[in-house]
């Protein structure tokens, strides 16, 4: 199709004009992609979900899971904290609700930015802009196509898991928070591409705000910095070692000329 077709069909308007056709030529070009990411989010709930209902069959199993899930503090980091191990799907959201909807934000990245600033960095916005095409009608493009992508894997999220013989309402609700993820990002992507002069500046900035598994934190919020070597071992021994002044000189002596040979023993001595 090219832009004088595009121009002839659309007719004259406003800023939005021919945005029908470029959302569909849009959904043309990502006719692989988007199933693809589809199918994977999908296949991904739906195989967790399989694997958590083999392994934790029975109420006690899941609840038991659930509890020593909230106790360790790597995975609460990772996946967030387990509200209720009543059922397979109340896991399943919990399992794949953070990893899910990270990937369904960074779909409609990829999605919105392709569409917007990666055309005008291939010239083609600029055909398509000298036929009748309305001001705003590209980036409108882009986040329909953002929205029927996300719109689809609700869809089918919901109903698979539903198949699979989970509360209806429950699988709506996962279906309807990964869509809305995506529809976020959409939006954030929408923004970068508008902000910067490339594409892959604009993947960056939007990526940025997808979320990351949190750092784990000690002492009641204070970020946790690994500590190694002799510093590591200071923390290992006893406290009062620690606070000997004999000890504190040597050790601030070891770490500033970064000599990290032989292990700090109780009264001074290495």
């Amino acid at each position: 199709m090219s832009a004088t077709d595009v121009g002839v069909r659309v007719g004259s308007g406003g800023s939005v004009t021919g945005t029908g056709v470029l959302t569909r030529l849009a959904l043309r070009r990502d006719r692989i992609m988007i199933p693809v990411w589809v199918y994977a989010l999908t296949a991904a709930v739906l195989s967790t979900c399989l694997s958590l209902g083999t392994l934790y069959g029975t109420l006690k199993e899941r609840t038991d899971f659930a509890r020593s899930m909230n106790v360790n503090s790597s995975l609460r980091a990772l996946y967030g904290p387990a509200f209720s191990g009543e059922s397979i799907g109340a896991l399943t959201a919990w399992r794949m609700g953070c990893i899910g909807a990270a990937l369904t934000g960074l779909m409609s990245i990829l999605v919105v930015v392709r569409h917007t600033r990666e055309e005008e960095e291939s010239g083609r916005q600029e055909l398509l802009s000298s036929g009748v095409v309305g001001r705003r009608a590209p980036l409108t493009a882009g986040l329909l196509t953002a929205l029927t992508a996300s719109a689809a894997l609700a869809l089918i999220v919901a109903t698979a898991l539903s198949v699979l013989g989970q509360s209806v309402a429950g699988s709506a609700a996962l279906g309807l928070a990964l869509a809305g993820s995506g529809l976020m990002f959409a939006g954030v992507a929408a923004v970068t591409a508008q902000l910067t002069a490339s594409a892959r500046v604009a993947k960056g900035l939007a990526g940025a705000r997808v979320p990351a598994p949190r750092r784990r934190r000690r002492g009641g919020g204070r970020r946790v910095t690994p500590r190694v070597g002799l510093a590591a071992r200071l923390d290992r021994e006893p406290p009062a070692v620690r606070r000997g002044p004999v000890v504190g000189a040597r050790a601030r002596r070891r770490l500033h000329r970064g000599d990290d040979r032989g292990r700090l023993r109780p009264g001074g001595e290495t």
